[in-house]
C-alpha cells in the first residue's frame, strides 16, 4: 500500500513572494519557512509518496530534508494517508503586504444600546452582508493567504450565519481568532458550540460594572441589569469551564471609575486570562454623552496608574493592558520609536483590516466614516492592495507633522490615527491630543515607577 504525504488538518501554509510561514490552526503558531521549505511542503498535499518527493532532489539535499521532516513530525504536522490527494490547499503566493487578519463585523443586530458605541446606528439591519456575502468574501480571504478572522458585531450571537461563519472560515483553512461579545446569550450550547471549533478562539466579553445599578453605561436600567449582570457572569464561568481564553474589555467611565479595584479582584478570582481597559471615544453614541459619563483625563489618568500598581503589588497575577499606558509585552525590549516607524504597527496592524456590518471596508474599527471599498462590489483584494488602503497602513510616524516637534513621539506613535479625527484634527497630519496627555503622564509617573520594579528599563 502506498502512503502519499499531506500536512496535517491542524496545519496549513500561508504567505507572500517574502514570507512564508507553517500555520498551526489549532494554536495560532507560526514557524517561519524558507522558500525552499514552502516549495517542499506544498508537495505534501496528497499527490506524492514520501519516496516521489525525495526523487525530486538530490542526496544532499534528501538529507537536509530529513532533518526538516523530522521536526515536522514532532510538530505533528505532517501526517500520510493510503488514498491519494486528500487535502488540496491554497498555495499560491500572493504580494507583500499580505492581509493577514480581518475583523469582521458580522452584524449590526444588538441587543444593547451602549453609550459608547462607535459605530451607533451607522448600519441598517436591511443592508447587513448576507450568509451569500460571507461565504464569497471567505473564499476570497482564503485565496489572499489570509490567516485569522475575528467576529464581531453588534452582537455577532444574536446572527443565525455567525456559527455559519465560523465553520466556514476553518473549512477554508483560516483560525477563528476572536469572538466579541457582550456576554448576554453564553449559555452551555453556545459554550460547547465554540469549544468545538479547532480555533479554540480568544473570547473578548464586554464587562465594565459588577453591580447593576452602573449598567446604565450599557443602556439597561438597574431591575433588569441584575438579571442581565448574572447571565453574562454565568456565561463567563461557562466559557472559563471550557478552558478558553477570555479577555474581559472594559470602557473606562464614571459610572464604574471607583470600582476597578473591586473588578480587578472579581478577574483575578476567576482566573481570567485577560483584561483590557480603553477609553470611550468621542465617535458614534458617545459623541452626545461623553459629557455625562467622559472621565476628566487627568483623573483617568492617575486612577488608571494607581490600578496598575495595585496589580503589580499583587504579583501580576494576568495580563492587563491599559489603553495608552501599559502593555505587558512593551517592555521586554523597550526603546523609542524611529520616525521610520509605521504608525499603523502595533498588535498586528499594519496587516489587518476591518469589514463593517454592511461590506465597507476599513482601515481599522474605529475608521466607520473613512470606508476604503466595499466588498459587495469590489473584491477583496483590490480594496487591500488599492492605494487608499496602503497609504494608511504605510503611514510612518515622521508623516504626522503636527508631532514633528514633539520629544515623545517615539513612545506613542503619534497615538491613534482615528481619536486624532475624532477630536477634530487630521487623520494623516494632526496630533491625538489624548495620547499626548497619556504620553507626558507615562514618561513623568509610570515609566519611572515600571524602572523601579525592573519591568522596563
Amino acid at each position: 500500500m502506498r502512503d502519499y504525504m499531506i500536512l496535517s488538518t491542524d496545519f496549513t501554509l500561508k504567505g507572500s513572494h517574502e514570507e512564508q510561514v507553517l500555520l498551526h490552526l489549532a494554536g495560532g503558531e507560526k514557524y517561519e519557512l524558507t522558500r525552499d521549505q514552502y516549495d517542499l511542503l506544498c508537495l505534501f498535499d496528497g499527490s506524492f509518496t514520501l519516496s516521489q518527493i525525495h526523487s525530486q532532489y538530490d542526496r544532499a539535499s534528501q538529507i537536509v530534508i530529513e532533518k526538516f521532516l523530522a521536526r515536522l513530525n514532532k510538530l505533528g504536522a505532517i501526517t500520510s494517508s493510503s488514498k491519494r490527494g486528500q487535502r488540496k490547499a491554497q498555495r499560491k503566493l500572493v504580494s507583500s503586504p499580505r492581509l493577514k487578519n480581518v475583523q469582521l463585523e458580522a452584524t449590526s443586530v444588538c441587543n444593547l444600546s451602549c453609550a459608547h458605541c462607535y459605530q451607533a446606528s451607522m448600519y441598517p439591519v436591511y443592508k447587513n452582508i448576507t450568509r451569500a456575502d460571507c461565504d464569497e468574501l471567505i473564499a476570497q480571504l482564503s485565496t489572499m493567504q489570509v490567516e485569522g478572522v475575528s467576529i464581531s458585531g453588534g452582537e455577532p450571537l444574536l446572527d443565525s450565519k455567525t456559527i455559519h461563519l465560523a465553520h466556514e472560515v476553518e473549512r477554508n483553512d483560516m483560525r477563528v481568532t476572536s469572538l466579541f461579545t457582550n456576554g448576554l446569550l453564553l449559555d452551555k450550547d453556545i459554550a460547547a458550540e465554540i469549544s468545538s471549533w479547532r480555533s479554540q478562539p480568544t473570547i473578548f466579553i464586554s464587562l465594565d460594572t459588577l453591580v447593576p445599578e452602573n449598567f446604565r453605561f450599557r443602556s439597561i436600567q438597574r431591575k433588569a441589569a441584575k438579571i442581565a449582570l448574572g447571565r453574562v457572569f454565568d456565561g463567563i464561568t461557562m466559557i472559563t469551564s471550557k478552558g478558553l481564553p477570555i479577555v474581559i474589555n472594559t470602557a473606562v467611565n464614571q459610572c464604574n471609575l471607583s470600582k476597578l479595584f473591586d473588578m480587578h479582584e472579581y478577574i483575578k478570582n476567576l482566573g481570567i486570562a485577560s483584561w483590557r481597559l480603553g477609553f470611550p471615544k468621542r465617535t458614534g453614541n458617545f459623541r452626545d454623552s461623553y459629557h455625562d459619563l467622559e472621565v476628566p483625563w487627568d483623573n483617568l489618568l492617575s486612577a488608571s496608574f494607581a490600578l496598575l500598581r495595585h496589580h503589580l503589588e499583587c504579583g501580576n497575577p494576568f495580563h492587563i493592558q491599559i489603553e495608552y499606558l501599559y502593555r505587558d509585552e512593551l517592555f521586554a525590549d523597550m526603546a523609542m520609536l524611529p520616525d521610520s516607524s509605521y504608525v499603523c504597527d502595533y498588535e498586528g496592524r499594519r496587516n489587518s483590516c476591518c469589514i463593517k456590518p454592511n461590506g465597507d471596508v476599513v482601515s481599522c474599527a474605529y475608521c466607520s466614516k473613512m470606508p476604503l471599498g466595499n466588498i459587495l462590489i469590489q473584491r477583496m483584494e483590490s480594496i487591500w492592495y488599492s492605494g487608499s488602503m496602503q497609504s494608511i497602513k504605510n503611514m510612518r510616524i515622521c508623516d504626522v507633522t503636527e508631532c514633528c516637534d514633539c520629544t515623545l513621539r517615539g513612545y506613542c506613535a503619534a497615538g491613534c490615527r482615528a481619536n486624532a479625527s475624532f477630536l477634530g484634527g487630521d487623520f494623516k497630519t494632526s496630533k491625538d491630543p489624548y495620547a499626548c496627555q497619556a504620553v507626558r503622564y507615562f514618561v513623568d509617573q509610570v515609566l519611572p515607577y515600571l524602572r523601579q520594579q525592573g519591568i522596563a528599563k
